[in-house]
């Protein structure tokens, strides 16, 4: 995607000084959308060279304290890698992304090559929320980066919260039977990607593609999210697909959601 695609998403620039999470109506009692913009150089002329981080993201607020924090911090967490050129100490909160922002635009500062070569950063994230109820949230996160180390890509990172005590529910705690998961997610690659059934030796074999780490519950099912090289459908975006309960029957245990 050209940059000028890239930068389609931004709706407000603000100054890093003037840097603010800007609340939208809620979707929710409980939960609240957050907007974060940030610009540096002039991103409407890109071959002068620019940074832009656009933000949108759900936070939880209310009800228990406890697993607000834990549900928000790892929210927090998941954008502060995707600023974080380095491994550093910030904190998961709203401070702590803002410390990220800050150091990222710094990196850009300092990274301009003395020749004139044009650097445009940008790192893009839209969070929304794709089921919910009293029990269970699910978030997903779609994101782009791009920097001078990486090609701009799309990522999809899923999140599947246990309102109850704030913690992931993680695709593995819920299966019974992954090799019978494996083998219905590969006939389901196969069939809904048929021009790649040839690109990967031993097709259909169930070990050789890896069950993807983002997943949503949802009411009538689990969609499993691919990113880029996590499955031979020779896209370069992520890619989903979709099992009903029906197929998932005595593969995965329902009572540990619902």
């Amino acid at each position: 995607m050209k940059l000028s695609g890239i930068l389609a998403v931004i709706y407000a620039l603000f100054p890093l000084s003037a840097l603010q999470a800007q609340e939208i109506a809620p979707s929710s009692d409980s939960v609240k959308m957050q907007r974060i913009e940030v610009l540096r150089g002039n991103c409407e002329a890109p071959q002068s060279g620019c940074v832009s981080v656009s933000l949108s993201f759900p936070t939880l607020s209310g009800g228990n304290s406890t697993v607000s924090k834990k549900v928000n911090q790892t929210i927090y967490g998941e954008l502060i890698k995707l600023l974080s050129l380095q491994i550093e100490p910030f904190a998961l909160d709203s401070p702590g992304l803002k410390l990220a922002i800050n150091q990222f635009i710094e990196e850009w500062e300092l990274s301009k090559p003395e020749n004139g070569e044009v650097l445009n950063w940008v790192v893009w994230a839209d969070g929304q929320i794709t089921w919910k109820t009293n029990s269970i949230l699910v978030i997903r996160l779609s994101t782009r980066v791009l920097t001078d180390e990486f090609v701009p890509g799309d990522r999809i990172c899923a999140l599947n919260f246990n309102l109850k005590n704030g913690e992931l529910i993680h695709l593995g705690s819920l299966v019974s039977d992954s090799l019978a998961l494996n083998t219905l997610v590969q006939h389901k690659l196969r069939t809904t990607y048929p021009e790649s059934a040839e690109a990967l030796p031993g097709w259909p074999n169930p070990s050789s593609v890896p069950l993807p780490e983002n997943y949503e519950l949802r009411s009538t099912g689990i969609f499993l999210w691919f990113n880029e090289m996590e499955a031979p459908t020779g896209t370069h975006s992520p890619v989903s697909v979709f099992l009903n309960y029906e197929e998932l029957d005595g593969i995965i245990r329902r009572e540990k959601f619902f």
